[in-house]
């Protein structure tokens, strides 16, 4: 169980990067330097450079907070691929198994702060993992963090919310979209309608109706 170079998987967003760089000097304010052509356009119109997992970059991505409900460790023991993949020594500890999971769960080499402002990104793409009380009637986006199999992010909602705010304050005429999805309680297998329900106040409220 060897993880894939991150590099390697990363070559193709990185390539892409680098010929929107070629154009573009500075991706920060790239959006207002066209707005020209742009201004006319409506959202399903453009084609957005954006981020998959975006909360997962390089360095970023721990196991010091699980997120239970999505983490692996137990189904690999569980499984006929443990035993085999072992190859007649003993399982994997689950130090050893995080250490060689991680690096497949990292997408970016970039923070989110980063990718908006040296790689323009304008689309992010948020797994999220709510280590508040399921079925709150809003959600603490504090205890809110990125994540992927159970490996999360020190940065949370609430934080990276704050990055966005400088962001377009530094920036007024970018956009950036949220698209959030694989939603996840620590405590809970499910994420029903009534965490959704406060995930969108809690956004809402953060974010500000009118922004």
């Amino acid at each position: 169980l060897q993880p894939m170079p991150f590099a390697m998987r990363a070559m193709r967003v990185t390539l892409a990067m680098m010929l929107f760089r070629a154009v573009e000097s500075n991706p920060a304010d790239w959006m207002e330097r066209n707005f020209q052509q742009l201004q006319h356009k409506t959202l399903l119109q453009l084609t957005l450079p954006g981020s998959h997992n975006s909360g997962n970059y390089q360095g970023g991505l721990h196991a010091d907070l699980l997120c239970q409900s999505d983490y692996r460790y137990d189904e690999y023991l569980a499984s006929e691929s443990s035993r085999m993949l072992t190859s007649g020594r003993s399982v994997l500890s689950r130090s050893e198994f995080d250490q060689r999971m991680i690096p497949w769960n990292v997408n970016h080499f970039h923070p989110i702060r980063a990718q908006l402002r040296e790689d323009g990104v304008r689309f992010l793409h948020l797994k999220i993992c709510n280590f508040g009380a399921p079925g709150a009637a809003t959600m603490d986006l504090a205890t809110v963090r990125f994540q992927h199999r159970g490996y999360t992010t020190r940065e949370t909602v609430a934080s990276t919310i704050q990055d966005l705010q400088e962001f377009l304050h530094e920036y007024p005429k970018e956009i950036v979209v949220l698209g959030f999805n694989n939603l996840h309680n620590s405590g809970s297998k499910s994420f029903d309608k009534a965490d959704i329900a406060a995930l969108s106040v809690a956004l809402e409220m953060a974010i500000g109706a009118e922004n």
